[in-house]
């Protein structure tokens, strides 16, 4: 069938500080070239790449994580959601007479402006969604680990940095999985060339999308195969994953999943008088 497996590395990842500068003018200008160059067999999707100021572990540096957000919709986070500095997502905030407690009456900022992006902009697709890569392993300190991940929807399973290092993070991700809202699986590649976009997507693991088109991408409607073609159960496979999901994104070095586990029914799930959807619990997506 056609165009029913899109390679996410058509996600365009660039740094949060060069964008934000000069009032946003060159993150204006990413958002409308990938627009531009977008067409029914191509789907660029503008982004930035950007740390928080989170710790973890006893004996945790200060260097944070490395969060990634992008969408056909994307938005720069408001002054607000950032430390002073205007460099980072601010989600470590502190009471103004607390130096160790984060309570409800100080925080807000960062996580109102993500989970902006479960609401959908024209009652089927969602603006963009928010993640992590680059993530240590669980036994690891210095930044949050998978299973820690708030207020997120997806993560790299697999991450490859410009200087050669890489990490495999399956482990974290089948037991985050078992939470039944684990993270949308993703692979990043960090690239610093066209050739090295090239090498990267030979060489490296995939993030794959099943889906009928482009337009379904971002999409959190049942999908409506084309004529003669068979209906593909997704929902939507780079939005902001909930509970109830079941996205159609998995990653892979390799084997590519042609046909999905079809769900008893394809209806939203109701909590009364319906049967329980297990779409997202079935699917343990990493190849």
């Amino acid at each position: 069938m056609k165009n029913t497996i899109l390679l996410a590395n058509s996600t365009l990842l660039e740094e949060f500080t060069l964008l934000s500068a000069n009032n946003g003018s060159k993150f204006e200008e990413l958002v409308a070239a990938c627009a531009a160059h977008s067409s029914a067999e191509l789907l660029l999707l503008p982004g930035y790449r950007i740390k928080n100021n989170l710790a973890r572990g006893a004996f945790a540096t200060a260097r944070g994580n490395d969060m990634m957000v992008f969408g056909p919709k994307v938005q720069l986070p408001p002054p607000a959601a950032l430390t002073p500095d205007g460099t980072q997502l601010d989600l470590q905030q502190f009471a103004p007479n607390s130096t160790t407690n984060y309570t409800g009456s100080n925080g807000g900022f960062e996580y109102g402006w993500a989970l902006s992006a479960t609401a959908q902009y024209d009652g089927v697709h969602y603006p963009f969604t928010v993640g992590y890569f680059n993530l240590n392993d669980r036994t690891s300190a210095g930044g949050q680990a998978m299973v820690d991940l708030r207020d997120a929807s997806a993560a790299a399973v697999r991450t490859y940095m410009a200087d050669g290092t890489s990490s495999d993070l399956t482990d974290d991700f089948l037991l985050s999985a078992e939470s039944t809202i684990g993270s949308v699986p993703m692979a990043v590649s960090e690239v610093l060339s066209p050739a090295a976009l090239a090498a990267a997507a030979k060489a490296h693991a995939l993030t794959h999308v099943r889906v009928h088109n482009l337009t379904e991408v971002f999409s959190g409607a049942n999908p409506v195969p084309p004529a003669g073609e068979p209906l593909i159960p997704q929902d939507g496979g780079l939005r902001w994953n909930d509970q109830y999901s079941g996205t159609s994104a998995f990653v892979s070095d390799g084997p590519l999943i042609d046909t999905w586990s079809t769900p008893v029914s394809l209806e939203p799930l109701r909590h009364k008088g319906s049967s329980w959807r297990t779409q997202a619990q079935s699917r343990w997506r990493t190849q």
